[in-house]
């Protein structure tokens, strides 16, 4: 006869004991349905400790003069998602975005990394753009390095609703097209990571 449990109180130690190291699921599962958590509700799903993902391009991105150019990434370091069958990036297809799945509303961690070629003129930027009304939430914008590659990082925490992307744009004037260089794990690089609701 699988445990009951009596106490007004739910702790993780009582939880422990109730479920025992082999794990009592049916009685987890009775419990949940108990207070109204079927086994087909979105309200029983667990994710993993890490929900999100950080991607990057293979290769240097040429960046026109004096433009906002939005960047696209290629490949993934990871894209982690448990709860659904979607993701939060594609490697084929709207390759510049970084869209919340299904479910999975809330505060995100979003940053970007890039290193611009060596050049002296102008300035460099980089910016993440959200999906709703095309906003800007985080920027950074600097004067070239006087000598060697010029490198910018963006950071920023917001919410997110399911369906809505974020993108990362960067703009350079040094008075031609200038390369986003690729180095590994660090140009061009884009992330998001779930907080919480």
């Amino acid at each position: 006869m699988p445990p009951t449990f009596t106490s007004t109180t739910l702790t993780a130690a009582s939880l422990n004991q109730l479920i025992g190291a082999s794990g009592n699921l049916d009685w987890l599962k009775g419990a949940l349905t108990r207070i109204g958590i079927s086994s087909d509700s979105a309200a029983q799903t667990v994710d993993s400790a890490m929900s999100g993902c950080r991607v990057f391009n293979s290769a240097a991105i040429s960046i026109p003069n004096a433009t906002w150019t939005l960047l696209t990434f290629n490949s993934e370091q990871w894209d982690t998602h448990d709860a659904a069958a979607s993701t939060f990036h594609s490697t084929s297809s709207d390759t510049g975005r970084i869209t919340i799945p299904a479910g999975r509303d809330g505060y995100y961690l979003i940053g970007a990394h890039v290193e611009f070629a060596a050049d002296v003129a102008g300035r460099r930027g980089l910016q993440i753009v959200h999906s709703v009304g095309a906003s800007v939430i985080a920027l950074s914008s600097e004067d070239a390095t006087p000598s060697g590659v010029h490198a910018l990082t963006v950071c920023t925490l917001w919410h997110l609703a399911a369906a809505e992307y974020v993108t990362c744009e960067v703009f350079q004037n040094s008075g031609a097209a200038l390369n986003a260089t690729r180095s590994a794990d660090y140009s061009p690089e884009f992330w998001i990571t779930f907080v919480g609701i």
